[in-house]
């Protein structure tokens, strides 16, 4: 990440406190100077000042890996994805919501989005040996939809043995770490980046979820300001790509729906199925151009940086289902499930 401070990217102490008083705080400070450059603004020496850029390069640019290490990652020392604990769910997707990857959670209120996160934070917090990532999830609300009372009912209720142990339970609300953000510059403003990359590092963060990506844009900017709107997305969608990719976390993001009147795409749901119809195959047929249907708002450009996408919906009253409508590894595939005290449900 080019706005990785320099602390962070094994520099001598020496070395940060002659760049720092230059207010050379970030790789991108760095990056932006030549050899000679940095040579002239700080007085290092060339090796030094060459040693300085090789390492603020070597932060910002991921690893690479073997196709070995990607087909197999099993054998790797950390697991590969989060598991949702759905097991149909966890199968289609191979394993889980993959790390490094954007997963995106669509459906209209009431579908349990904000639940699904809940539950998916505690998860992230969990011990490997129980199909956790063993660190801390930073949750960005900007509906303020959150709310502790259900973070513990749902811990207490989904694993009672484990949470029963009132340090496993203090540990959890410690290790959730909530940031409401009402507005959708928020994610973009550099020292949010910044802050946001350090609590990353400092609290050992293996979970982000932002609920929900649509809510502060389509409140700020109306249909006349759609260029406005695309850049913000798009900004926001490039700092969380590669967030996700530096620090090999998975990022979950909801979204909401629209009602389009276009032919019928793929990633569309009935607007019938949306009001409550029938629980039948109902949704993946065509139908005529004016006919309205429902699907993700924010548009395509936004729906290409998004890795896996599952839409939520509802069936009747109690039941809802999710589809994977988008996916790397997984073919569509359905699954009914109920909000329960202990979170989705599959049925």
């Amino acid at each position: 990440m080019s706005y990785r401070k320099i602390k962070a990217i094994g520099l001598s102490h020496e070395l940060v406190d002659v760049l720092l008083q230059h207010k050379i705080t970030t790789c991108k400070d760095i990056l932006a100077l030549s050899n000679v450059e940095l040579m002239n603004m700080t007085g290092l020496s060339y090796q030094h000042s060459k040693d300085v850029i090789q390492s603020a390069s070597r932060s910002v640019s991921p690893n690479a890996q073997t196709a070995a290490s990607l087909f197999n990652p099993i054998a790797s020392k950390y697991p590969a994805y989060l598991s949702t604990s759905l097991s149909p769910l966890d199968c289609a997707l191979r394993g889980g919501l993959r790390l490094s990857n954007l997963t995106e959670l669509v459906g209209p209120p009431g579908s349990g989005k904000t639940q699904f996160c809940i539950m998916l934070s505690i998860l992230a917090t969990l011990p490997n040996e129980m199909l956790g990532l063993d660190g801390s999830t930073i949750y960005i609300d900007t509906e303020a939809s959150f709310t502790a009372e259900r973070l513990v009912e749902m811990a207490t209720c989904k694993f009672p043995e484990y949470f029963s142990n009132r340090e496993h339970l203090s540990k959890l609300t410690q290790r959730v770490c909530v940031s409401v953000q009402l507005e959708s510059r928020s994610l973009v403003n550099r020292q949010a980046l910044l802050s946001l990359e350090e609590d990353i590092i400092k609290r050992n963060v293996k979970l982000i979820i932002v609920d929900s990506i649509a809510s502060p844009v389509r409140k700020e900017f109306d249909r006349t300001s759609s260029t406005q709107r695309g850049q913000i997305l798009s900004k926001q969608a490039a700092i969380l790509k590669r967030i996700a990719e530096a620090f090999s976390i998975p990022i979950i993001i909801t979204n909401q729906i629209t009602t389009s009147y276009n032919q019928r795409k793929n990633d569309s749901i009935n607007d019938e199925d949306v009001s409550n119809i029938q629980a039948d195959d109902s949704s993946t047929t065509a139908f005529e151009d004016h006919r309205p249907h429902i699907i993700a708002a924010l548009g395509e450009t936004w729906a290409h940086n998004v890795n896996t996408r599952l839409f939520l919906e509802p069936i009747d009253d109690t039941r809802k289902k999710i589809t994977i409508m988008k996916s790397p590894v997984a073919a569509t595939a359905s699954l009914n499930y109920v909000i329960e005290s202990k979170g989705i449900v599959v049925i």
